[in-house]
């Protein structure tokens, strides 16, 4: 059977180390540590789950402190995660199994990786990221923010998800800070670090700026197109902060001429005219919504836009057009998918009673 490295680059982790460590243990045969300048009780935690840590001058870059963590990987596989990931106990027993299959055959597994979630802890944005890597000399980082390594070899997808749970004490400007100390060094950004920068630029509330740069990345023929689909998305959110309806819709119906529709996209337009009290055109785009082929899906799935949100968005409409035969039927659809939401369960009261 192959084995596994488990290498982590951390820093003050002492409030989620061990629950990370704990929770992918079994599938992993080495566990390395490379700490950047940790102040609390991270080393010390760290020490109870492995011997292999080790010290790390950070030097604003990603890549090179992972890569300096893979540098120690005895394995047959890296196995990467950061400290605020856990492996759930059913994500668990999938890597288990797939572990069993790893061979000289395999050189990358991507895993779903679970960030966004529902009120009762249910995954609503999920995409896949390179996640166990063979120990090669292709299997290096790049990129100083949002790193990455790039696809080599023959590459799978698997079920298994690592799940984020991002501590709000992180949302510090760190990342904005190393971008524009990285864009200042080097002159220029890669299509890909232009897309990342222009999200940073977005979350710091700099939506001028960030129009800005998602616009100029939009004209990058090398760019992936899910970066520029969703750069269309994040360009009308901006224009919507700034009050500019308008081209938040532009924006949204550009984002069409890339690749068939995504139902968060639809979603989304379906919602402006929901707002101006186009209610006709409203339910076609959320109708639209629905009826999105979800087979063949992008890499950046947000569960919630396939079938909760149009549904109950129609329900909603139906129940304000007095057509309460339709709003019942679609009030159950989005039931279907979330049977405990409030929404749908003050709709189902309302109902019965007339």
């Amino acid at each position: 059977m192959a084995t596994i490295s488990l290498c982590m680059v951390v820093k003050n982790e002492e409030n989620n180390l061990a629950k990370c460590l704990e929770s992918c243990r079994e599938f992993v045969d080495e566990i390395i540590i490379v700490d950047t300048g940790s102040s609390d009780k991270t080393k010390d935690i760290a020490s109870l789950f492995t011997d292999k840590i080790f010290s790390f001058a950070w030097k604003d870059d990603f890549s090179i402190a992972r890569n300096f963590s893979i540098s120690k990987a005895t394995c047959d596989y890296i196995f990467w995660l950061d400290a605020d990931d856990i492996v759930e106990k059913n994500d668990l027993n999938e890597l288990l199994k797939l572990k069993k299959t790893l061979g000289e055959k395999i050189d990358m597994v991507y895993l779903k990786y679970h960030t966004r979630f529902d009120a009762i802890g249910n995954p609503t944005f999920s995409y896949y990221r390179e996640r166990i890597i063979r120990n090669c000399k292709k299997a290096k980082f790049i990129e100083p923010i949002h790193e990455c390594i790039e696809p080599f070899g023959r590459i799978i997808h698997s079920n298994a998800a690592i799940t984020h749970r991002k501590s709000a004490n992180k949302k510090n400007g760190k990342h904005l800070r190393l971008f524009e100390n990285y864009k200042n060094a080097s002159g220029k950004l890669t299509p890909r670090l232009q897309f990342f920068y222009a999200r940073e630029l977005m979350h710091a509330k700099k939506y001028k700026s960030a129009i800005m740069v998602y616009r100029n990345f939009l004209s990058e023929p090398t760019a992936w197109i899910e970066h520029k689909i969703s750069a269309c998305l994040d360009i009308s959110s901006c224009y919507k902060k700034l009050m500019d309806n308008e081209n938040a819709l532009s924006a949204l119906f550009h984002s069409l001429t890339f690749s068939a529709p995504k139902s968060e996209t639809l979603c989304r337009i379906a919602h402006h005219f929901y707002d101006q009290h186009d209610f006709v055109a409203a339910i076609f785009w959320y109708e639209s919504a629905l009826k999105c082929d979800t087979k063949n899906h992008s890499l950046f799935v947000r569960k919630e836009y396939e079938c909760y949100i149009p549904s109950i968005q129609l329900a909603q409409i139906y129940k304000k057009l007095r057509k309460h035969d339709k709003a019942k039927y679609y009030n159950n659809l989005a039931g279907k998918c979330k049977p405990e939401d409030k929404a749908v369960l003050y709709n189902r009261k309302l109902f019965d009673k007339e």
